[in-house]
C-alpha cells in the first residue's frame, strides 16, 4: 500500500480524534462557563398549580400550569397581569392534560400537543390570546407511542425507537410514517428483546426550529444532544455529541420486569428551547433522582456549534428566553414555585 496513503489516513484519523475530543471538552468543562445573575422573580400568586413547561410567544409567557379546570397561565408582556384558559375536558373548546405549547409560524400560529390523545390542535394567536377554542385551524390526530412528538413545520417528528434501531419517525399530518431516522450513538447494554427498557434507555426530549428547519433531540438520561436538518426527503445528521450512555437496570420478579435508573443513572439534559438565533439546553448532569446544586445551559447555534455555556445558581425545571429584551425566564421549585428572572447578554454570545 502507497506510504503516503497510510500518512494521509493516519492525519484524518487523528485530527477527527482531536475534534471529537474537543467538543466534548468545552460542553463538560463548566470552569469555562458564564455565570448569569439573578435580578428577580415574578409574584408567586402568578402560579397557581404545579408548573410545567414555559415558553414564550408575541413577548406574552405561556405556562403550562393546572388548577381548578384550567391548564395554562398566560403572563402579558408587562409581567403585571396574566389569565388563565386552555380549559380541562371533552366538550366543544375543553382539551385532555397533559398539554405541550408550541408556537409556529413566527407566532402567528399556535399548536397545542395533548400527549393523553396523540392530538395537535392548532389555533391561530388572535384567537388563543382572546381565549377562542372552538375554531381550530386544523387538528391533527397522531398515533400513540410511547416517546414524546412534536410539530416540525408541516410534519411530525416521534421518538419511538423500533427494531430498525432507529430512534424518530417523521410523520405527515394524518400520523403517516413518512420516513425513519435517528441512531443512537452509544450502546444498548441490556436485553435486546426487552423492547421497554430500550425505549427508557433511548428516550429524548425534542425543539424544533421553523426558520432553519432544525430539529434538535437530548437524551433524558444519556447525554447525548443530536442536531437534524429537516429536508423534503428525510432528516439528516448535521452534528451530534454524546459521551455518556443511559443506564438502567432490568431485573425480573413475579410481575414481569421491572425497569429502573441505578445508582450510576444520571438526569442529563431537562428541557430544550428553541429562538431563532440559537438553541437553549438546560443540563443537570447530576445523579438521578437528585437535585443539583446548580443548573448548566449550553448554547448552541443551529448550524450544532456550541458557542458559550452559562452557569445559574438555582434549579430549573424549565426556561424560556427573550432575545430582544435579554432576559431568560426560568421555573425555579426550591421552596415556592416561581418565575425568576436572568439577565442575559444576548450581543456577546
Amino acid at each position: 500500500m502507497n506510504s503516503n496513503y497510510i500518512i494521509f489516513v493516519l492525519i484524518i484519523l487523528l485530527t477527527s480524534s482531536c475534534t471529537k475530543s474537543k467538543i466534548e471538552e468545552d460542553l463538560s468543562d463548566f470552569s469555562k462557563y458564564h455565570l448569569v445573575e439573578k435580578k428577580g422573580a415574578l409574584a408567586d400568586s402568578i402560579l397557581l398549580g404545579r408548573p410545567g413547561s414555559i415558553t414564550l410567544i408575541n413577548d406574552w409567557l405561556a405556562v403550562c400550569d393546572i388548577y381548578d379546570g384550567n391548564m395554562v397561565t398566560w403572563i402579558s408582556p408587562d409581567m403585571k397581569t396574566h389569565k388563565r384558559n386552555v380549559s380541562i375536558g371533552v366538550g366543544p373548546g375543553e382539551f385532555l392534560p397533559p398539554i405541550s405549547i408550541y408556537p409556529k409560524n413566527n407566532g402567528s400560529d399556535v399548536s397545542l400537543m395533548l400527549r393523553s390523545t396523540s392530538t395537535c390542535y392548532t389555533f391561530s394567536w388572535e384567537d388563543i390570546i382572546s381565549e377562542c377554542f372552538t375554531n381550530p385551524i386544523r387538528v391533527d390526530s397522531l398515533p400513540k407511542i410511547a416517546g414524546k412528538i412534536i410539530p416540525c413545520g408541516a410534519y411530525y417528528v416521534s421518538n419511538d425507537l423500533q427494531n430498525d434501531n432507529k430512534l424518530f419517525s417523521m410523520l405527515s399530518s394524518n400520523g403517516q410514517n413518512i420516513c425513519r431516522f435517528g441512531e443512537y450513538p452509544g450502546t444498548i447494554e441490556v436485553n435486546t428483546d426487552n423492547q421497554m427498557a430500550r425505549n427508557m434507555i433511548t428516550q429524548s426530549m425534542m425543539a424544533y426550529n421553523d426558520n432553519h428547519r432544525t430539529m434538535v433531540a437530548a437524551g433524558y438520561m444519556s447525554d447525548m444532544l443530536s442536531f437534524y436538518r429537516i429536508e423534503d426527503d428525510c432528516p439528516k445528521l448535521i452534528k451530534e455529541y454524546f459521551s455518556i450512555n443511559a443506564d438502567i437496570s432490568v431485573k425480573e420478579n413475579k410481575n414481569g420486569i421491572k425497569l429502573a435508573p441505578t445508582d450510576k443513572s444520571l438526569s442529563t439534559y431537562i428541557e430544550l428551547y428553541a429562538t431563532d438565533s440559537y438553541l437553549y439546553a438546560l443540563y443537570w448532569g447530576t445523579s438521578y433522582g437528585k437535585l443539583p446544586p446548580k443548573n448548566y445551559i449550553r448554547i448552541f447555534d443551529w448550524n450544532g456549534n456550541f458557542v458559550k455555556g452559562l452557569i445559574i445558581n438555582d434549579i430549573l425545571t424549565s426556561i424560556a428566553v427573550d432575545e430582544k429584551k435579554n432576559i431568560l425566564y426560568g421555573i425555579s421549585r426550591v421552596e415556592e414555585t416561581t418565575i425568576n428572572i436572568y439577565s442575559l447578554d444576548i450581543d456577546n454570545i
